[in-house]
Formats: structure tokens, C-alpha cells, sequence
């Protein structure tokens, strides 16, 4: 889950009036109403997040540093949110990269924001990695905090399995309207986005193409049976290959997850093509 602040934190960042005591008899009503009303701005802001309307929320939410911190601490208990962070609820509707170096820069603990899990376990770094963000945004995620390329979900995915398949849709808790998809259309004999994710995820961490998921299947295999593009499947083979040779050189690692022959991605390659036969019939 997501990271608490304090009670402390959040009465710095959100002044409440003072009431009589002849007001502290009806405090409970007050507070039900001051709930609603901040579900109420909540749910307004998630629409301005979907409708990506990024000079206005820049202006709601950055434009002070409390009002940050008191959102970040408040988004993730909110219904509508589903678990997810700010930062989630962000990454998943193509934000410009610049937006969200601030949002990471304003967040009091970054190392925390970066590595919060949302209800299926995910990191932010999943949430761009699934929903197709900008590649520019996976690489300074990437960057910031390489252990995250390594974290696996719920299902002991991890954010190069989701690039892998190129698919926003497999991300479990995209919010519901259709503009939660990527909006951009790459420009005609350009990298896909998925394609420049993988190759930002792979640049940071070759260790990760050697993590299975719950169902055992590996970035490589997965992107096989998802019918990925031939440059993502033959750099996730290349790349395969690599950090089956860097393993082998390292003492003390474990060898026996792979085969370690020069054609050591082959084998997955095989596996990957009768699953696929399989689903196909």
C-alpha cells in the first residue's frame, strides 16, 4: 500500500478553523461534511488527471508544496483512485515528462513515491511501463531508482514484462473512460513507445529479463505470446542472452535458473512459440 503520512504532517498542510465549544457538539457532523467535500475535490481533480488537462492540474496540485503532500497522503484512501497514488493515477494517462520530474522533486520522501505499491502491488514504474508512457518518463523513473526495474506486482510481474507486451490495457486498475489510453500517435517510422520503454527499462537493468512471473514466463517469452513487434523481441533476446553471460561470470550467482550456451535465449524462444500455438488452437 501506498505510504501514510502522519497526522502530524497533515494538520501543517491543511489548517482546519477553530470551532467554539459550542461548535464541538456537531463536530462529527462537521467532519462528515469536511470528508464529502474533499471527495467531492478529489473526484474533480481525477477528472482533470483523465482529461489530461495538465496546466490545470499543475495548477491545483503543484502550485503549492503543502497542497501536494496533503493530496499524496489523501489520494490513495479515496475510492475513485482504487489504491493508486497520485503518481499513478498520473502515469497512466501520457503525462509530460517535465510534470512529473515535479511531481517526484515535490514529493517529501522520493524514494518512497517511487516505490509505492498500488492495490495489485504495482509501482509507479509499472504504471508508465503498462500504460505506454513517454519513454523519456520511464527512463528518468528507471534512472532514479534501478531497484524498481526489479519489483514485481501481485502477479511477480515486473515493469519490463507490462512494456514487453505493448498493451495499456494490461494494466488492472487503468481508470475506467477511454481516455485513459495513450492518446499520441508515433510518428510514421518512429520507435514505438512500447519498443523505446523496453529499451529504457533493459538500459538500467539487464537483470530483469531473467524474472519469471507467477506463470513462469519471462519478459521475452511473454512478448512471443503477446504478438510484440520483431525489434522488442529480438533486443529482449540480445539482451536475455547478455545477462545470462553476465551471470555466468559472476561467482555466486545463481546459474541454474537458464541455460547458459551461447544460444541460451533460444530455448525460451521455443517455449514461447508452442504457448502461443497452444492459445491460438
Amino acid at each position: 500500500m501506498c505510504r501514510s503520512f502522519s497526522p502530524s504532517e497533515s494538520s501543517t498542510t491543511a489548517p482546519v478553523p477553530a470551532r467554539s465549544d459550542g461548535e464541538s457538539s456537531s463536530a462529527s457532523g462537521g467532519d462528515g461534511e469536511s470528508s464529502k467535500r474533499l471527495a467531492q475535490h478529489l473526484s474533480l481533480l481525477l477528472g482533470v488527471v483523465r482529461s489530461r488537462r495538465w496546466h490545470a492540474f499543475a495548477s491545483i496540485a503543484l502550485a503549492n508544496p503543502s497542497v501536494y503532500r496533503l493530496l499524496s497522503s489523501t489520494v490513495p484512501q479515496h475510492e475513485e483512485f482504487g489504491g493508486r497514488s497520485l503518481l499513478h493515477a498520473v502515469l497512466q494517462c501520457d503525462p509530460p515528462a517535465e510534470l512529473v520530474a515535479k511531481m517526484v522533486g515535490l514529493a517529501p520522501d522520493r524514494r518512497a513515491a517511487l516505490r509505492c505499491r498500488d492495490r495489485s502491488g504495482r509501482t509507479p514504474l509499472h504504471a508508465a511501463a503498462a500504460g505506454e508512457a513517454n519513454p523519456l518518463i520511464v527512463k528518468m523513473l528507471a534512472g532514479a531508482d534501478p531497484a524498481a526495474c526489479l519489483a514485481v506486482d501481485e502477479d511477480g510481474r515486473t515493469p519490463l514484462h507490462l512494456a514487453s507486451c505493448g498493451d495499456a490495457s494490461s494494466s488492472p486498475d487503468a481508470p475506467g473512460d477511454a481516455s485513459a489510453a495513450p492518446s499520441s500517435h508515433e510518428p510514421q517510422g518512429q520507435p514505438s513507445r512500447a519498443l523505446g520503454a523496453v529499451r529504457a527499462l533493459l538500459s538500467e537493468s539487464l537483470e530483469a529479463t531473467l524474472i519469471e512471473d507467477a506463470d513462469g514466463t519471462s519478459p521475452l517469452e511473454g512478448a512471443i505470446v503477446g504478438d510484440a513487434s520483431f525489434e522488442i523481441v529480438n533486443l529482449l533476446q540480445k539482451a536475455t542472452m547478455e545477462a545470462l553471460r553476465r551471470r555466468e561470470a559472476s561467482p555466486g550467482k545463481n546459474k541454474r535458473r537458464r541455460p547458459t550456451s551461447d544460444d541460451a535465449a533460444a530455448p525460451a524462444v521455443r517455449t514461447a512459440q508452442r504457448r502461443r500455438g497452444a492459445i491460438l488452437g
